[in-house]
C-alpha cells in the first residue's frame, strides 16, 4: 500500500527501554520519552517544530470553519440537539446537558449531497487568504463551542493546535482538509497523523510507529484519502530498536 502511493518510510533507530512497561519508552539523552516525543526531539534537531495532532485538532478546524453551514436553521434537517458535557465525562463529574443545532444527517454523505450549493458558497474568496482564515478563526472560536463539544474537540488545546494548522497550512490545504471531511465525516472521523514538523514555509504531516507497530485501517484509509484527494506533505517515521 504505501509503495502504491507513494509514501516516504523514514527508518530511524533508538535506544528502548528494558521496562516493558504498558507504554513504550526510549532512552534519550538521559530522559524517557514516547516514541513520538522522540521523532519530535530528532525533528527539533534538524530545525523543525513540531506539534502533536492525531485527529482532535482538525475535528476543531473543521468545526470553526464549518459550523455556520452546518447549524443553518434555513436547512429544514436541523433539529436542537441535547448531549453530556465533553469535559463531564473526562472529568468523571455529573454531566450538565449541553443544547446545539444538528441536522439529522450531518457526517454523512448524503449530507453533503443535499447541502452541496450552500456548502460551495460558504467558501468565500476571504477564505483564500491565510490572514483572513486565521481572522475568521478567531472570530468563529465562541460560536462553534456547541458543534466542538459534540465533536469532542472541546479543549483548548484542540483550538490552538488547529490555528496552528491555520498558521502553517497553505489557505488551499485549509479548504480541501474542510471540503474532505464535509463529504464523509464520519467515514473520515480518525486516521489521521500524529505529527505537525514545520520549518519557514515547509511543513509535513507525519505518523509514528514503534518497531512493532502497524498501520490500523483507519490510517490506512486516511493515507489512501490523502493520496487521492488531500495531497498533503506526509511521510511515515519507523523507530526501529537498536541493536545491542
Amino acid at each position: 500500500m504505501l509503495e502504491e502511493y507513494n509514501v516516504e518510510v523514514i527508518n530511524i533507530h533508538a535506544e528502548y527501554d528494558a521496562d516493558k512497561g504498558r507504554k513504550t519508552r526510549i532512552r534519550y539523552q538521559g530522559e524517557l520519552l514516547t516514541v513520538e516525543e522522540y521523532v519530535e526531539a530528532k525533528l527539533q534537531a534538524q530545525g523543525y517544530q513540531a506539534v502533536f495532532l492525531e485527529s482532535s485538532p482538525f475535528h476543531a478546524l473543521f468545526a470553526v470553519f464549518m459550523w455556520m453551514v452546518i447549524q443553518d436553521p434555513a436547512d429544514f434537517c436541523v433539529q436542537m440537539v441535547g448531549f453530556g458535557e465533553r469535559r463531564a465525562y473526562e472529568e468523571r463529574r455529573e454531566k450538565n446537558p449541553i443544547w446545539t443545532l444538528l441536522p439529522d444527517d450531518f457526517g454523512t454523505p448524503g449530507y453533503n449531497t443535499r447541502r452541496a450549493l450552500e456548502i460551495e458558497r460558504h467558501f468565500s474568496p476571504e477564505m483564500e487568504e491565510k490572514e483572513n482564515l486565521l481572522w475568521l478563526f478567531d472570530y468563529w472560536v465562541p460560536c462553534s463551542e456547541g458543534l466542538r463539544q459534540y465533536l469532542w474537540a472541546h479543549r483548548e488545546s484542540d483550538v490552538e493546535k488547529a490555528r496552528k494548522l491555520v498558521e502553517v497550512l497553505t489557505p488551499t490545504s485549509i479548504q480541501s482538509i474542510l471540503r474532505y471531511l464535509t463529504r464523509d465525516y464520519w467515514g473520515r472521523y480518525i486516521g489521521w497523523p500524529d505529527l505537525l514538523a514545520y520549518r519557514d514555509d515547509d511543513f509535513v504531516l507525519i505518523e509514528v510507529k514503534s518497531s512493532k507497530d502497524k498501520l490500523s485501517e483507519e490510517q490506512k484509509h486516511w493515507i489512501a484519502g490523502n493520496a487521492e484527494y488531500l495531497r498533503l506533505p506526509f511521510k511515515i517515521y519507523k523507530v526501529h530498536r537498536k541493536n545491542a
